[in-house]
């Protein structure tokens, strides 16, 4: 089975059906669903995806449907290290140096899923559209 990591962009397209890119993403989440793929994604993820969701949707809907994507996707926890790593890195956002680094200290991922490969040009790991990383999956 492949391994991904997914960026923030990746849940939210999901998650709000976001035009035009919720078709690849729901494929994506269902080639979690049905065990063709593996997704990791960070917990930070999460958080900014509340952050957006929240102006769209009821809480105890969000929230709902943060539950039962627990069940698809693996959450890579960040620590000290990951963090002092982020911090000394050259990726000038913070934010995606902690996505980069968290997604970098996964050794069983192919690669990253973004639609925003320029956020991670400094990532020592590949970057993947939601259609290329379907692609890869249906080789």
């Amino acid at each position: 089975m492949i391994s991904f990591f997914i960026d923030t962009n990746i849940l939210i397209d999901f998650i709000s059906s976001r035009k035009p890119f919720g078709y690849n993403t729901a494929l994506l989440f269902q080639s979690a669903d049905e065990k063709r793929m593996k997704l990791y994604i960070t917990a930070l993820s999460f958080w900014n995806t509340h952050y957006y969701l929240k102006k769209l949707m009821p809480e105890n809907e969000v929230r709902k449907i943060f539950y039962e994507l627990t069940e698809l996707v693996e959450i890579v926890p960040h620590n000290k290290s990951l963090m002092r790593l982020a911090i000394k890195s050259v990726h000038k956002d913070f934010e995606d140096a902690m996505q980069i680094v968290a997604a970098e200290s996964l050794h069983e991922i192919k690669g990253v899923i973004t639609r925003n490969k320029r956020d991670f040009k400094h990532a020592t790991i590949p970057l993947y559209m939601p259609e290329e990383a379907l692609l890869l999956i249906a080789e």
